[in-house]
């Protein structure tokens, strides 16, 4: 078999030199495994050292935490004494902050909101003292007296000792508010302290420092020589009980100089082992070499023969494979073959799809508009045409922006980059609510909601946007909220005109009332005294006349009798006269005597000092007299509760509850039920609401609430108990 060098491909190398090149590539990843293992084990080496100093770094913040707050909670013991509100016990309360400073060392300072010192334990008494010292960072009694916390300063220069130190300060509050703050002044070398308690390993510091990075103490355990390089990366922790953190340097010698060893010792040793296997693998790729080379040359020569087993299989494999190269080129032309037929299948059923997509394209009623990446159209259908008044060959071609009015121009073009960046592949122009508007070809602008999406095909960039003119849409909305508006007005003119005609008829009734008083019943009550005094001065036929006087005198007093329950029942005189508690006690007794069911009437003793205004008394009493009109027509109650009591801090509750048949929902949101509708009418022109709670068997509850009017008055005050001698 004659295999044929094709042109142009790479010259061909000896299988020595491929095999020396596989060997040193196999070598290469033993090289890389070195030096990962060699940083590595510096990662390593470091994070070792970093937990160690991290685990020290949080030593010492605990040991500096627990100084400051043994200090803070002395000094909120302190300012909680009641000795610093008198000025006369400051004298005691100095002794006292002399006792903690014995216990803590440094100076108690005691001084006001304003910044003054009232006494220091450093300080003789009644020696003039200077104001609080204001350091650069953080002041620890302005933060105390701002937030009514204890808080810890920054390190500052002492007015008195002049040398650094640091406050801690406890704010006084008073009734919520700070009128003083206590300090113990400590010196900065006093931090020393808690760092002494801290194991620190040799060569290595720590530091602790303020919330402006300054220095307040520092420990350091040198090395032999005294001269330590602390360039390496240090560990920070913050305080919790001050706004400090302590910092923990490492020297750099102690982390880089073994490491450096190790890795060169580990790097030796895999040199030395790549050389090894770089010569033993030259010497096999020289025997392999020569063994190929019998598979290449005449097979007939003993010389060339060789009894690597690998190459006499191989050249059985070579056989084997020119029968197999034989059938594998008759498989594959039947495989293109089939795939032929399957591809015309497959472009008939893509001609149907783009039928039928051009049909939907075609009949859609939005308008539908394709452009490229640079925004111009390439397709619309004709409701886009038809929308912007134009055809389809007058849209293509045009950049998209020319749909858009001059001011939205630039966030559209802004708008459609930051689309295609996100690689989404749909979604709505504008925000929820957005008013996007679109220009025709003649300068019309119009409202629109619009959907994009984003394809790419054949490596061009396709964005497809749908438009819907919702202009009758937005005209519909507009007219749909002038209607509400319109409806809501008329719906307050129609209360406010209910509200005058309840108004006008309890004046009304009131009128009536006072001529049936005034007038019927005075001239029935002369009748009367005519009727008993012609009686009395009767002679001559008093058999006859004696019964038509009778008759006449019990006439009278029928009609006395039923003008008097008008008139109660037209404008209760015991509601002007004994105030709204008595007359719906009146109300129900009278309820009671006349129904025969069993009422009673209740209020707590701040409705009884309560005076209402005309309105609202006439609410309440006409909601009870109407509520208990429908438990004698509907209820077939055994009893009826009228409970009159306050509720909240301005306003009264009237409930009458019954123990009747109850309603169901239909009943109480029947239009015709005008007693209902009247009832909550009442209540609202009052200023206040009606509500219902009733269900079938359960009885019912008819609730008022009502506002207290600001003419309401009570005894002593702004409200004035309803005096029965006023009758």
């Amino acid at each position: 078999m004659q295999i044929e060098a094709n042109v142009g491909t790479p010259r061909p190398i000896t299988l020595q030199r491929f095999l020396t090149a596989v060997v040193l590539i196999c070598v290469a990843p033993l090289l890389i495994l070195a030096a990962v293992l060699a940083a590595d084990r510096v990662r390593e080496s470091r994070n070792e050292t970093t937990q160690v100093a991290e685990r020290l770094a949080k030593n010492a913040a605990a040991a500096v935490d627990q100084h400051v707050s043994a200090r803070i909670g002395a000094l909120q013991m302190l300012a909680g004494s009641s000795l610093a509100d008198d000025p006369a016990d400051w004298g005691t309360l100095r002794a006292d902050a002399q006792l903690l400073r014995e216990s803590f060392g440094g100076q108690v300072v005691f001084a006001d909101t304003e910044g003054r010192m009232r006494f220091h334990t450093g300080v003789p008494p009644r020696s003039p003292l200077p104001p609080l010292p204001q350091p650069q960072g953080r002041s620890a009694a302005q933060i105390a007296i701002r937030t009514g916390e204890p808080a810890a300063g920054d390190v500052f220069l002492g007015p008195i000792v002049k040398k650094p130190l640091v406050a801690l300060a406890a704010p006084g509050v008073r009734q919520g508010r700070v009128d003083f703050v206590v300090l113990n002044v400590v010196s900065a070398e006093d931090f020393m302290q808690p760092l002494n308690r801290v194991s620190l390993p040799t060569g290595w510091r720590v530091s602790l420092l303020d919330s402006g990075q300054a220095l307040v103490a520092r420990r350091e355990s040198a090395g032999p020589d005294g001269q330590v390089d602390y360039s390496s990366a240090h560990t920070k922790v913050v305080l919790t009980q001050a706004p400090w953190s302590v910092v923990v340097e490492v020297p750099a010698g102690e982390i880089d100089g073994p490491l450096v060893r190790a890795s060169i010792l580990l790097t030796l040793t895999v040199l030395t082992t790549a050389v090894v296997a770089v010569a033993g693998g030259l010497l096999a790729s020289q025997r392999l070499a020569r063994a190929v080379q019998s598979v290449a040359g005449p097979v007939s020569l003993p010389a060339r023969r060789t009894r690597i087993k690998e190459v006499i299989d191989l050249q059985q494999v070579l056989h084997a494979a020119a029968q197999d190269r034989e059938l594998a080129v008759a498989t594959r032309l039947e495989r293109d073959r089939k795939h032929a037929e399957a591809m015309a299948q497959s472009v008939a059923d893509l001609q149907i799809r783009e039928g039928q997509l051009r049909g939907i394209f075609e009949s859609a009623t939005d308008a539908i508009i394709t452009c490229d990446a640079t925004h111009r159209i390439v397709m619309a259908n004709p409701a886009a045409a038809q929308m912007f008044r134009t055809t389809v060959e007058g849209l293509v071609g045009l950049p998209l922006a020319r749909l858009v009015p001059d001011r939205f121009r630039a966030r559209h073009d802004n708008a459609m980059e930051a689309f295609a960046r996100t690689g989404a592949t749909s979604r709505t122009m504008g925000v929820v609510g957005a008013n996007l508007r679109a220009l025709r070809l003649d300068g019309e602008e119009f409202p629109i909601d619009a959907g994009i999406s984003h394809v790419q095909h054949a490596g061009h960039e396709l964005f497809t946007v749908i438009i819907r003119d919702i202009t009758e849409r937005r005209r519909a909305e507009r007219d749909m909220r002038r209607y509400h508006v319109e409806l809501a007005r008329s719906q307050r003119e129609l209360r406010h005109l209910m509200a005058a005609q309840v108004q006008v008829q309890e004046e009304e009734r009131k009128r009536i009332a006072r001529e049936l008083h005034d007038d019927l019943q005075q001239s029935i009550a002369a009748i009367l005294l005519d009727a008993g005094t012609a009686k009395e001065l009767l002679t001559a036929d008093r058999p006859v006349v004696e019964p038509l006087l009778l008759n006449v005198t019990k006439l009278a007093n029928a009609v006395l009798t039923s003008t008097r329950r008008i008139v109660e029942d037209l404008r209760p005189q015991v509601l002007e006269v004994l105030g709204l508690p008595t007359a719906l006690e009146t109300l129900a007794a009278a309820f009671a005597n006349r129904m025969k069911i069993e009422c009673e009437a209740m209020h707590d003793d701040f409705v009884a000092g309560l005076q209402f205004d005309d309105l609202q008394a006439n609410c309440l009493y006409r909601v009870a007299q109407e509520a208990l009109n429908n438990v004698a027509k509907h209820a077939h109650a055994q009893h009826v509760c009228l409970t009159l009591v306050r509720q909240g801090e301005s306003s009264v509750r009237l409930s009458i509850t019954d123990d009747g048949v109850g309603m169901n929902e239909g009943a109480r949101v029947n239009r015709r039920s005008f007693g209902l509708l009247g009832m909550e009418e009442r209540a609202r022109a009052a200023g206040g609401t009606l509500s219902v709670t009733s269900s079938r068997g359960a009885g019912t509850t008819i609730t008022v609430v009502l506002p207290i009017s600001d003419t309401v008055s009570t005894a002593g005050g702004p409200v004035r108990a309803a005096d029965p001698q006023d009758a």
